[in-house]
């Protein structure tokens, strides 16, 4: 799954934002066990491309 984060400021962590919309999502997604990473630069690219592989090499549903 990925999730827009619309409006979040550059450089700014989602929790930090004014906005309230984008400080509640993380805190949701650790309620419902959802495992998240920021992408946010193209460093971010590389280390999320793992987690996303592991399921489809597996065909189950991520987390398992």
């Amino acid at each position: 799954m990925m999730i827009g984060l619309l409006g979040k400021e550059p450089g700014v962590a989602p929790q930090e934002s004014k906005r309230l919309g984008l400080r509640i999502i993380e805190p949701i997604l650790d309620v419902m066990g959802i495992e998240r990473h920021l992408v946010e630069t193209d460093e971010d690219v590389a280390i999320s491309r793992p987690p996303f592989a592991k399921p489809m090499k597996r065909r189950v549903p991520w987390p398992s």
